[in-house]
């Protein structure tokens, strides 16, 4: 016991000698850390107040009473009135004071139950059905479908190829990427296309046949 003592104590001795030597750098180094901590626990501390005001003050906004999809058209039936945190909503968020402003509006991208009304995703005021549903700037052509046309619904994206025509030669071409439907029936399917595609995409739909490849995305 006594020699495991002595031990002990020789090897606390170095560390006193140097603390009395060093003190200055001690005091320092104390200094510092307790600086540090204080300044870890104040950005702590103004993180979590700033959490706890975002999720804490909530704003009212008009969020969907059922699932909307594309094409529908809004009516006071389709919304509710609630109270959201304001870190989970985004600046086009809908007001509760502004139901007058979307009711008649078409959604563009659909909207799930209890999801707040934004406004990306409703189309321009004024415009109704397939007028609202094509992008700014973009036009709308219609193609028609034949038996072997895959099956499309409204808000799907397709490229759009001009077939193989054996008698002329040509072969097949691509005319626009990315095109989005925004109407569906028996005989056509309506994409909307950038401006510029719109021509070669009407010349091709009088001239052969149009074929819409569906995207995954």
């Amino acid at each position: 016991m006594r020699r495991s003592h002595r031990r002990v104590v020789a090897r606390r001795r170095p560390v006193r000698w140097w603390l009395r030597r060093h003190r200055a750098v001690y005091w320092l180094f104390v200094v510092a850390l307790a600086a540090l901590t204080v300044h870890a626990l104040a950005g702590a501390a103004a993180r979590a107040e700033d959490a706890r005001r975002r999720w804490g003050t909530a704003r009212d906004v008009l969020v969907a009473r059922h699932r909307l999809d594309i094409g529908d058209v809004l009516s006071a039936d389709d919304f509710d009135v609630a109270g959201r945190p304001l870190a989970v909503l985004t600046d086009d968020a809908v007001d509760a004071d502004a139901a007058d402003d979307v009711t008649g509006r078409t959604v563009v991208a659909a909207i799930e139950a209890g999801e707040p009304l934004v406004r990306a995703r409703l189309g321009p005021d004024g415009l109704r059905g397939v007028a609202a549903l094509v992008p700014v700037g973009w036009r709308a052509v219609a193609v028609p479908v034949g038996d072997a046309t895959v099956t499309l619904v409204v808000g799907d994206h397709v490229d759009l190829v001009a077939a193989v025509d054996a008698a002329t030669g040509t072969t097949a071409r691509m005319l626009a990427e990315r095109a989005v439907v925004v109407a569906v029936d028996e005989r056509a399917v309506t994409v909307a296309v950038p401006a510029d595609a719109a021509p070669r995409v009407a010349s091709a739909v009088t001239t052969g046949a149009v074929v819409p490849v569906l995207r995954s995305s």
